[in-house]
Formats: structure tokens, C-alpha cells, sequence
């Protein structure tokens, strides 16, 4: 019996020593490594980015019906423009394609974007011979490159076509991201039904 307890005093003893040794290791203080400000930019870029694309419904004055009658040229309601700015914040992209943009509505978007909280620096817009319906991309990071491509032909139905509002790309964080927005299905040939054979080949 006497024997037993001994061992396990033993035990006891070079656990508590190895314990203490294993602390002080880790308590003693030692040369502190340099940070650069390259390892501290790599460790603040984030590990995912949000991207969302959107179809604003002619963020511009534009033909709508308003409180059931045709209205030509009738700007977006304030309504509207607080709504999709609402919920910009509530998704928070990093990157936010829209589709039917005004070109002369982008800067207001913007400064709408700010006040309720959330701030773009970096973006771009594809203008057309359509200025009321715009491609345009917002960025909370930096582009790397950008791609606007405005003349984009095709053969439709025997005959050249051109997509109407072309096709618009950002490259970032070694992503490529592109956005189109086809044509409408409306206005269609009677040999094309809701522009079918159009929106195909575009």
C-alpha cells in the first residue's frame, strides 16, 4: 500500500512540475514579431462579398401608370426610391448590379444610398442609346478593371440586330461579374412571341 501511494506521489509531483514548466514557457515574454501594413491589410479583406443584382423598374421619369392612368415622362415615386433604398441596407451588397437606371437619376441613387446608410466610393455605368434604362454597378471595393461593352451584334432572324443596352463587367478580387438586361418581351414581331428568338440570340 505504502508502495502505491509513493508512485502516485511521485506522479503528482512531476505533473505538478511539468504543469508549472509549461506555464512559465508560455508567460515569458519574447521578441515580438513586426507587423507590416501588407499583413494587416491581407488579414482586413474580407472572406466573402455579398453581390446582388436588381431590376429597379425605371429608376428615371419614365411611362407609367400611376393611380390607375397612363402617365408619359412620370419621374419614380418618393415612395419607391425610400423603399429600394431601404432595402439596399437591410441585403448590404459589397457589390450591387442595377438594370433601368436613369443616367440622370445615378447621382441622386447614390446620395440616397448615403443618407440612409450605406456608402458606395466606387462605381460605373454602361450608357446607351436608351439613357433611361441604364446598367450600372455599385462597389464597396475597388475595381480592378472594368468591361463596357455597347456594341454588341448579333443575327436575328436573318438580319443584324444590336443588343439595345449592351452588357457590363467589373473585375474584383479576382472575380469577373458581368450584368445584361434583355430585351423587353413587349413591342414583338409577330414571328417572334414575347421577343423569344431576340432574347436568345442577345
Amino acid at each position: 500500500m505504502a508502495v502505491k501511494n509513493l508512485k502516485f506521489a511521485i506522479l503528482l509531483l512531476l505533473w505538478a512540475a511539468l504543469s508549472a514548466a509549461l506555464f512559465f514557457c508560455a508567460a515569458k515574454p519574447g521578441k515580438r514579431e513586426k507587423t507590416n501594413a501588407g499583413d494587416f491589410a491581407l488579414q482586413e479583406t474580407p472572406s466573402e462579398i455579398k453581390i446582388a443584382s436588381w431590376n429597379l423598374g425605371n429608376y428615371s421619369s419614365a411611362s407609367r401608370i400611376i393611380d390607375g392612368k397612363f402617365a408619359p415622362k412620370y419621374p419614380k415615386t418618393e415612395s419607391e426610391k425610400s423603399r429600394i433604398a431601404q432595402i439596399v441596407c437591410q441585403i448590404n451588397p459589397d457589390i450591387l448590379f442595377v438594370q433601368e437606371m436613369g443616367a440622370e437619376n445615378f447621382g441622386e441613387f447614390l446620395d440616397r444610398l448615403k443618407n440612409a446608410g450605406i456608402y458606395y466610393p466606387y462605381c460605373e455605368m454602361l450608357q446607351n442609346a436608351d439613357n433611361a434604362r441604364c446598367l450600372a454597378v455599385v462597389s464597396k471595393l475597388p475595381f480592378e478593371k472594368t468591361f463596357k461593352f455597347d456594341n454588341l451584334q448579333f443575327a436575328y432572324m436573318g438580319k443584324p440586330a444590336k443588343s439595345p443596352r449592351g452588357l457590363l463587367g467589373v473585375k474584383v478580387g479576382g472575380f469577373y461579374l458581368f450584368t445584361a438586361h434583355l430585351k423587353s418581351r413587349r413591342r414583338a414581331k409577330n414571328t417572334d412571341k414575347h421577343c423569344g428568338i431576340f432574347r436568345k440570340a442577345e
